[in-house]
């Protein structure tokens, strides 16, 4: 499910972060991504703290061409998850941010967008520490004209795995 970039990238895409609970500090990280989003000028980026609200209604969906998701916790219920995928399915990108893998265990569409996904008792990260990201697939829109990701400080997932048959594309 790629990013819907039919118009140039003078253009910017109007995308949502998703937010409102997550184990890890989501008040903080959710707004360092909107701004880097924002701040490359290829991105405008809405906020929403309640998914619920946001996705209920679908001609508020229907705006966004990328969801950005820095959530983790109860699934949103309907009508927020039907028109969620509606959109996806008619061509919106979405971005899944770290802990966001583990949301939504047995939601079997979600299951398939992650693509890998931190699995219970199968999944973990060693510690915090930097290390390098190499962009494998450089002549994609998202990666495209990005410089490689040097002595990036994180949790290095490993084992991560996917219960559905999921395609997806690897850009790093």
């Amino acid at each position: 499910m790629a990013l819907n970039l039919a118009s140039s990238l003078t253009d910017r895409v109007t995308g949502i972060l998703i937010d409102g609970q997550n184990n890890h500090n989501w008040r903080y990280t959710s707004r360092v991504h909107a701004q880097t989003l924002a701040g490359s000028g290829r991105f405008a980026v809405d906020i929403a703290d309640d998914a619920a609200a946001a996705l209920g209604d679908p001609a508020n969906v229907g705006r966004y061409a990328l969801f950005v998701l820095d959530y983790n916790g109860p699934r949103w219920g309907e009508p927020a998850e039907t028109n969620f995928l509606n959109a996806v399915r008619a061509g919106a990108g979405v971005v899944i941010i770290h802990a966001a893998n583990n949301a939504f265990a047995g939601w079997e569409d979600y299951e398939r967008m992650c693509g890998l996904m931190w699995i219970d008792g199968q999944t973990g990260h060693g510690r915090f520490h930097e290390f390098d990201v190499t962009y494998t697939d450089r002549a994609h829109p998202v990666t495209n004209g990005l410089p490689d990701m040097v002595r990036h400080p994180d949790e290095l997932y490993h084992n991560l795995r996917n219960p559905r048959e999921a395609k997806f594309r690897l850009l790093a």
